[in-house]
């Protein structure tokens, strides 16, 4: 019975952890790039529907790796663009500025990555 009481503490003290809101990316982006806030919450909300716990959790993953991916940008920038039109959920050409399209920020700093790494070993 401890055992039982003991992990449904952790359950519940781990997912409060995400209900925490914003964190300073996220608000960053909201504050000052609203439009692109914007983008990452739908694709946040059209992934998860009502588990707001989890739409959450999403925006503050895909805000941080979006600035990420801004600042790998200017020194790779084919290869984070090719992740780019990748990872975006539409055609990338139907936007004006790829940071308000459907993209998978998380995927595109983690390929972009793994593709940086394995062209600095040739």
């Amino acid at each position: 019975m401890k055992k039982i009481s003991l992990v449904i503490i952790i359950l519940i003290v781990g997912l409060s952890l995400f209900a925490d809101g914003l964190n300073k990316d996220a608000q960053q982006l909201k504050d000052e790039y609203p439009a692109f806030y914007e983008a990452v919450k739908q694709r946040a909300v059209g992934e998860w529907g009502d588990d707001h716990t989890m739409i959450l959790y999403v925006i503050n993953q895909q805000s941080t790796a979006l600035f990420d991916c801004n600042e790998l940008l200017s020194t790779h920038g084919i290869i984070v663009g090719t992740q780019i039109a990748e990872w975006c959920d539409d055609e990338i050409n139907y936007y004006e500025n790829y940071f308000l399209a459907p993209v998978d920020w998380e995927m595109v700093l983690y390929t972009s990555k793994m593709q940086i790494e394995a062209q600095a070993n040739y």
